[in-house]
């Protein structure tokens, strides 16, 4: 049987190739250049590591298209790439930019599964899962031996 050349070639696209619509063209862009995806009512900004662009749609419609255990839904408004986490409380995520956003509760337990998935699981040897809903900090730079830091005590 012979294949048309066009769907030789479309074949051949790494698996993380994805495209989107604009003005009357199918562009593509990569997974790996994705900051983050924002939604905005009806339309989604996907933030990439040059420029921007919207579509029309919903999270849970990009969430399913995503590989699960390189993103994550942290909240109702943002899907972030897992490796532009840098730490995450129970109740923030900060990325490797420094910019801290909300993480919900919703979320929290997906968020804690994906980066177990995602190739981490000595990171959290001995992990207690009550203790870090109680304020304990993972955090993914190279400055801890095992990833867990606890919180500095609050002063009353």
């Amino acid at each position: 049987m012979n294949i048309p050349n066009h769907l030789r070639m479309i074949g051949s696209m790494p698996r993380d190739s994805h495209f989107y619509y604009d003005k009357g063209q199918n562009i593509r862009f990569e997974l790996d250049d994705i900051r983050l995806i924002t939604s905005k009512g009806n339309y989604v900004l996907f933030s990439m590591t040059s420029g921007s662009f919207t579509v029309r749609g919903t999270l849970e419609n990009m969430m399913a298209n995503l590989p699960s255990n390189e993103f994550a839904q942290i909240n109702r408004k943002h899907i972030l790439p897992i490796r532009f986490i840098k730490s995450f409380s129970a109740d923030s995520v900060i990325t490797i930019n420094n910019e801290e956003l909300p993480l919900t509760k919703v979320y929290f337990d997906e968020l804690v599964n994906n980066i177990v998935l995602y190739g981490a699981p000595s990171k959290f040897r001995g992990f207690d899962m009550d203790a870090f809903k109680k304020g304990i900090v993972l955090n993914f730079d190279d400055d801890s031996e095992d990833g867990v830091e606890e919180e500095p005590e609050k002063e009353e």
